[in-house]
């Protein structure tokens, strides 16, 4: 993501691009679980796949991990209810 500030830090535009959110997928992330299982925090992209963000919060539960979701993604994209 790249934000243009204005001179008091309020935001005046921004823009992001999403060419590698298909390559984040619960398959990419399995070769990743034993690290990701010692995160206590993980800020998932709201641009992500809704199979990726539920097989990250399966992945994690059950644990003192906390998720995040953030982005500039769609509403509807990700069920708020996941989060």
């Amino acid at each position: 993501m790249v934000s243009i500030l204005n001179v008091d830090g309020s935001l005046f535009s921004a823009f992001l691009t999403n060419a590698a959110n298909h390559l984040i997928t619960p398959e990419h992330l399995t070769g990743h679980i034993e690290l990701l299982r010692t995160a206590s925090f993980l800020l998932a992209d709201a641009n992500i796949s809704v199979d990726t963000a539920e097989w990250l919060l399966l992945s994690v539960r059950n644990r003192d991990t906390v998720c995040v979701r953030t982005g500039f993604g769609s509403p509807s994209k990700i069920p708020p209810t996941l989060f």
